[in-house]
């Protein structure tokens, strides 16, 4: 591959890895922002105990992938 001033370098494919983590922590946002809609509709006591549950896992979700995205940029960045 030449290496002069004006050659062209051609961009990374994105990690296949990555793509999927970040879809998923898409996903998981769009569940925990349904839960939190049916938490602010609740009326009976076992509804807004069901919501809190999804409340609570949706979070952890959000928090285990989000941490997953970051060390799957940290490996490309740093290999």
């Amino acid at each position: 591959m030449k290496t002069g001033f004006f050659s062209k370098v051609l961009p990374q494919q994105p990690d296949p890895r990555f793509l999927a983590l970040t879809g998923e922590l898409r996903r998981a946002r769009r569940d925990l922002a349904a839960a939190y809609c049916q938490f602010n509709q609740a009326a009976s006591p076992d509804a807004i105990d069901t919501c809190v549950y999804r409340i609570r896992a949706g979070e952890a979700r959000c928090d285990y992938l989000w941490r997953a995205v970051k060390a799957c940029e940290r490996e490309a960045l740093y290999p």
